[in-house]
């Protein structure tokens, strides 16, 4: 197995980490996980470098706080660089380097990496295969009413909304650690959100699976929810309850669709 840590020379504050299996085939799964505002970028590559066990490829994109500070919400509207953009260009130098399919990914986020995963797949539906989320602090309901980053008025909105339909269809697998209900300084706090999506993590993850849920009226996959035993909100503190801990998870899934594919593409369809 190799790693590859950035396949720059990037913009100041952008890093990404690139953990290839030996074998790559047309098969092999892609996961990019997006860390929160700890920047913890090489642990979320270790993570799931060990729960992957060599079958598929995990690219790790970083994101400085000097530089990058609002890459939450895309860095959108901010005088900062385009952190989709950013996590476009490296998929597009990973496929140049490596050979490697980029045209459908697993893309997981941890907290402020879960805002970004679900605005990303909000945006870029067509290159997500699933899409995975854990203990965001908040989210972008599809509300054309209500302002970004809460809802779809002003910012990407539009085009947010204009991509609903595919968006909906995607599958979405929720993941809150069960004692991840603590009201601490990094979550985003006040009436109108407390309003609209609920007092913590575990009661905002509810808020918008329901939501998400009554969009799709059936024309779309269940949003399922998954809470990890005896983890707060602590990426590693949920990874290591082993083949229950979150990065296993998160693996069988992405495993699981894998293979699926191959026996689709093995009947033809």
């Amino acid at each position: 197995m190799r790693d590859m840590l950035d396949l720059g020379p990037w913009p100041e504050g952008f890093r990404v980490h690139l953990h290839m299996p030996d074998l790559l085939t047309a098969n092999t799964p892609l996961l990019v996980s997006v860390h929160g505002i700890s920047r913890n970028a090489q642990e979320h590559l270790a993570h799931f470098k060990a729960a992957s066990a060599g079958r598929a490829v995990i690219l790790c994109p970083e994101f400085s706080a000097e530089c990058l500070p609002h890459y939450q919400r895309l860095g959108i509207g901010k005088p900062e660089l385009r952190a989709d953009l950013l996590l476009d260009a490296a998929l597009e130098r990973a496929a140049l380097a490596c050979g490697l399919s980029t045209g459908r990914m697993h893309l997981f986020g941890f907290s402020g990496g879960a805002q970004f995963a679900h605005r990303y797949a909000m945006l870029y539906p067509h290159r997500v295969r699933a899409l995975h989320l854990a203990a965001a602090g908040h989210y972008t309901f599809l509300a054309p009413g209500t302002p970004w980053p809460r809802g779809c008025r002003g910012g990407p909105g539009p085009q947010i909304l204009a991509n609903k339909a595919h968006f909906l269809r995607l599958p979405i697998h929720l993941y809150v650690g069960e004692h991840d209900h603590l009201r601490d300084d990094a979550l985003r706090k006040g009436p109108k959100i407390d309003r609209q999506q609920g007092q913590n993590r575990m009661e905002r993850a509810c808020a918008w699976r329901a939501h998400i849920s009554t969009l799709r009226q059936n024309a779309g996959p269940d949003v399922t929810f998954e809470t990890i035993a005896n983890a707060g909100h602590d990426f590693a503190e949920a990874c290591q309850a082993g083949h229950q801990g979150l990065a296993a998870r998160v693996m069988r899934r992405v495993e699981a669709d894998a293979d699926e594919e191959v026996r689709l593409a093995a009947v033809g369809c």
